[in-house]
């Protein structure tokens, strides 16, 4: 996959997140930009899986993307997660712009951490509630 394509995104979602910011007060508008974030994170995912070239990896996610969007979409209402998450794609996109693949693989391992984390949190919220 070209370097260009991975510039592509990281200008994507820099858009997105500068839209986000601007609707910031009015929900709706925000949570039109948010479904349009989480579309290009989407795309993100899919091209990252698709660039390591193994099938099974392949299949594996396709069959788990359905949770993966739903785990994106429970991180995407909170806070304090969603700037980390963002955070994390744009040092993934870094390292991998910077030819550093060793260092984005962990960065990616870091952002699985990260979501669970968020999820394990944000669940722990909806429970004592």
């Amino acid at each position: 996959i070209k370097p260009e394509k991975f510039q592509d995104f990281k200008e994507s979602f820099l858009a997105a997140e500068e839209e986000l910011a601007d609707a910031q007060g009015d929900y709706k508008e925000w949570d039109e930009k948010r479904q349009q974030y989480l579309a290009i994170d989407r795309a993100f995912h899919d091209l990252l899986i698709s660039s390591v070239q193994n099938k099974y990896w392949e299949q594996l996610y396709f069959n788990l993307r359905n949770r993966i969007e739903l785990y994106g979409g429970y991180i995407s209402h909170d806070a304090y997660w969603f700037p980390v998450a963002i955070k994390d794609h744009h040092q993934i996109l870094d390292l991998i712009l910077e030819q550093k693949y060793a260092k984005a693989q962990k960065a990616m391992a870091e952002h699985i951490k990260n979501v669970r984390r968020g999820l394990s949190e944000i669940n722990a919220i909806r429970v004592q509630v």
